[in-house]
C-alpha cells in the first residue's frame, strides 16, 4: 500500500542569468521517504530545496503541497545575526515544550547553548541549527549538507535520529556513509534534469553507471541514424513526394531530440607532480604539549611519520584537531616538547578558515599570484612546471570560462572548496596538511580528491569527519581519547572502530574481574612492551638504513631504464634485475621491522 502524498512537483523550470538551471523537473514526495539528493556543485540542489520551502521563485511549473503538511529547512549557512547566544537563536518562535526539546537535542549533540553566537564555531552553529530544526515536528525535513562541520559523534546521532523517524527527509550531502545508511531513494540532478533512482544511495552508483552506459549507446545510435538520414537528404531527396517530405520532417525531429541530449560533462582528471623527498622520516614529534588559554590541546604526545603516510585526525568539535595539525606541521609552536621535520620538504596546506579570502576578488585573481608568474602573465598560472592560461586550468575543475572573472562571493560552498583544491595544486609539494577538505564538496569532487591523494607520492596529514573518505584515504588514524590525550590506531575509520570495540571489551573484562589470572597475564604483557637497549638503537638506525636502500633502488631503476642495455649487455641487465629484486625484498623487511618496533614503542608510550 503506497504512503500518503506530501508534495507534487510538475515541470519545474528555473533560469539564472540566462542559463537554464532546472528544466521540466517533476517528482513526488511521500510520507516516510528518505531521499538522497545528489548532483554536481552548481547543479541546482540547494535551489531546489529553497524552491520547495517557498524561498525561491519558479520560472515555470508548480509545486502542490498537500493541505496541513509542514516543511522544515536546514540551510547550508546558519544566520545568527541579532541573537546573543545559541540558546536565544535556538528557542525563537518555539513553544515551551519545544524549547525543552531544543535543549535535549543540544545535549545529545554535546552543545552548550549558552555560547555567544559571535564566538561560536562552524560546528557549534551547525549543531544549534539541527537542534532547532528537530525541536519543532515537521512532516518533511529539507536538509542541505547537514554534516558540514559536524564531528563524527554528532553525525552518528543525526543518522540514528533520521533512521528512527517516520517523517520524510530530502537530504543533500557529500557524506556517502550517511546517505547509504539512511536513504530509500535517490534523486540525481543531472544537466538540468532530475533522474529518479528507485534505490537508496548504497545502490545508486551502480545504477548511475548503467544509466550512463545506456545513454551513451543511445546517443551513438542516434548520431548514426542522423548521419544516414542527412546523407539521404543531400543525395536522394525528392521534395515533391509526400513520403520524402515526411522523412525530412522525421530527420528534423531526430536532430531536435539529439540537441536535447546535452553532452555529459567530463569527469575530473587532474594529475600532480611532487619534488623529491630526501628523507624517509618526514616528521618526528616527541612529548609535545600545547594549551590554548586554559584548554589543554595535547599532553606528552609523540608520533613518527614516514614518507608516504596518510594520517587522519578525528575527534569531537572543540577537541583541538586543527590546532594539533598545526602543531605537527610547525605552523604554530608547541609549548613543550620537540617537533622535527625531515629534509627537503615542500609543505602546502588547506585550512578551515576559508573566510580569509577577499570575497570581492575574482577566481583569476585568487589563483594568479603565488605559484604563477603574475608580473609577466597576469592571466596565466604555472602548473606542473608549465605556463597555462587560467581559463584552461579552471576547466580541469569544472568551472566554465566565464567564471574566471566572477567574484569569490558568488561561489557556492562546494565551488569554493573546488577552487581551494585548484589553488593548493598549483604548489608543487611533497607534504600536505588538509583541514576538513571534504566540506561542501560534491561526490564527484570527492572522488577527484581521493584519486589525487592516491597518486600523490608525498605525505598527507588531514582532519576529517567523513567516515568514507577516512576509510579510503587513511592508513593511520589519530583519535582524541580525552582532554589532551590522543591515541594512534592503524587503518581508517572502520579499522579504528574495530580496535576501539576490542579495547572497550578488554577494559570491561579487566575492570570486572579484578585479581583474576587474566589481569596478571595482561600486566605481564604490558611489561614485555618495554624496548630493550638494542631495540631502541635499532629503531633509531632503521630510518637511515631504509633511506640508503631507497637511494640504491632508485639508482638501479635508472640504470635499467637504458633500453639498449638488454641487447648490448644482457648478463649485466640480468644481474641488475636480480639485485633490484633483492634490494626490494630487503627494504620491505627493514620497513616491517621498523613498523613493529615503532608500534611497540608507541604502545609503551600510550
Amino acid at each position: 500500500m503506497s504512503s500518503n502524498l506530501l508534495v507534487k512537483a510538475e515541470n519545474l523550470a528555473i533560469n539564472i542569468g540566462g542559463n537554464s538551471l532546472l528544466t521540466n523537473v517533476s517528482f513526488n514526495l511521500h510520507e516516510g521517504e528518505k531521499i538522497a539528493l545528489v548532483g554536481r556543485n552548481g547543479s541546482g540542489k540547494s535551489t531546489l530545496l529553497k524552491t520547495l520551502n517557498n524561498d525561491f521563485e519558479l520560472d515555470n511549473g508548480q509545486i502542490q503541497i498537500q493541505k496541513g503538511i509542514t516543511l522544515g529547512l536546514l540551510p547550508q549557512n546558519v544566520e545568527v545575526k541579532g541573537y546573543k547566544t545559541l540558546y536565544d537563536y535556538g528557542i525563537k518562535d518555539l513553544e515551551e515544550d519545544e524549547a525543552y526539546l531544543y535543549q535535549i537535542a543540544a545535549h545529545h549533540l554535546d552543545l552548550n547553548p549558552s555560547i555567544e553566537t559571535s564566538k561560536a564555531s562552524g560546528g557549534e552553529l551547525r549543531k544549534a541549527s539541527l537542534a532547532r530544526l528537530f525541536a519543532k515536528t515537521k512532516d518533511l525535513y529539507l536538509m542541505d549538507e547537514p554534516t558540514n562541520h559536524l564531528d563524527i559523534q554528532s553525525i552518528l546521532w543525526l543518522e540514528t535520529e533520521i533512521n528512527k523517524s517516520k517523517k520524510a527527509f530530502l537530504i543533500i550531502s557529500h557524506d556517502r556513509k550517511l546517505l547509504a545508511n539512511i536513504s530509500t531513494k535517490t534523486f540525481w540532478l543531472d544537466r538540468g534534469k532530475l533522474r529518479i533512482c528507485p534505490f537508496g544511495f548504497a545502490q545508486f552508483e551502480d545504477w548511475q553507471e548503467e544509466f550512463i552506459i545506456q545513454e551513451n549507446a543511445q546517443r551513438h545510435k542516434l548520431d548514426r541514424k542522423i548521419k544516414s538520414e542527412t546523407m539521404w537528404s543531400i543525395e536522394g531527396i525528392s521534395g515533391r513526394r509526400k513520403r520524402n517530405q515526411g522523412r525530412v520532417r522525421a530527420l528534423q525531429t531526430l536532430k531536435e531530440k539529439r540537441a536535447q541530449m546535452i553532452k555529459r560533462e567530463t569527469s575530473f582528471a587532474v594529475t600532480t607532480t611532487q619534488p623529491k623527498v630526501d628523507s624517509q622520516l618526514i616528521l618526528e614529534v616527541s612529548e609535545i604539549n600545547k594549551k590554548l588559554g586554559e584548554k589543554i590541546i595535547c599532553s606528552d604526545f609523540s608520533l613518527r611519520v614516514m614518507k608516504g603516510d596518510r594520517i587522519a585526525i578525528i575527534g569531537p568539535n572543540g577537541a583541538g584537531k586543527t590546532t594539533l595539525l598545526k602543531c605537527l606541521t610547525q605552523t604554530i609552536p608547541v609549548d613543550k616538547g620537540k617537533v622535527r621535520l625531515g629534509f627537503n620538504l615542500n609543505f602546502a596546506a588547506m585550512w578551515q578558515d576559508r573566510e580569509k579570502a577577499n570575497p570581492k576578488i575574482s577566481l583569476q585573481q585568487f589563483l594568479v599570484g603565488k605559484g604563477a608568474n603574475a608580473r609577466d602573465n597576469p592571466d596565466h598560472v604555472i602548473f606542473q612546471g608549465r605556463s597555462q592560461h587560467v581559463i584552461s586550468y579552471i576547466k580541469k575543475f569544472q568551472f566554465p570560462y566565464w567564471q574566471a572573472k566572477v567574484p569569490l562571493q558568488s561561489l557556492s560552498g562546494g565551488e569554493f572548496g573546488r577552487l581551494l583544491l585548484a589553488k593548493i595544486l598549483l604548489k608543487e609539494s611533497n607534504f600536505l596538511a588538509l583541514d576538513e577538505p571534504t566540506n561542501d564538496l560534491d561526490v564527484e569532487t570527492l572522488d577527484m580528491l581521493q584519486d589525487i591523494l592516491a597518486d600523490y607520492q608525498g605525505t598527507v596529514l588531514f582532519v576529517s569527519h567523513d567516515r568514507d573518505f577516512i576509510d579510503k584515504v587513511a592508513g593511520t588514524t589519530i583519535n582524541w581519547e580525552s582532554e589532551g590525550h590522543w591515541k594512534v590506531y592503524a587503518g581508517g575509520w572502520t579499522d579504528y572502530q574495530k580496535q576501539k570495540t576490542k579495547t572497550s571489551a578488554y577494559s570491561h573484562v579487566k575492570s570486572s574481574q579484578k585479581g583474576t589470572p587474566l589481569e596478571v597475564n595482561i600486566n605481564d604483557q604490558d611489561k614485555n612492551i618495554k624496548l630493550s637497549f638494542t631495540e631502541l638503537h635499532r629503531l633509531e638506525a632503521l630510518p637511515n638504513l631504509i633511506e640508503r636502500k631507497v637511494n640504491e633502488i632508485e639508482s638501479l631503476n635508472q640504470q635499467l631504464l637504458d633500453l639498449e642495455l638488454y641487447e648490448r649487455r644482457p648478463k649485466e641487465f640480468e644481474l641488475l634485475t636480480q639485485k633490484l629484486a633483492s634490494e626490494e625484498e630487503e627494504i620491505q623487511s627493514l620497513e616491517e621491522e621498523w613498523y613493529l618496533l615503532a608500534q611497540k614503542s608507541e604502545e609503551k608510550n600510550n
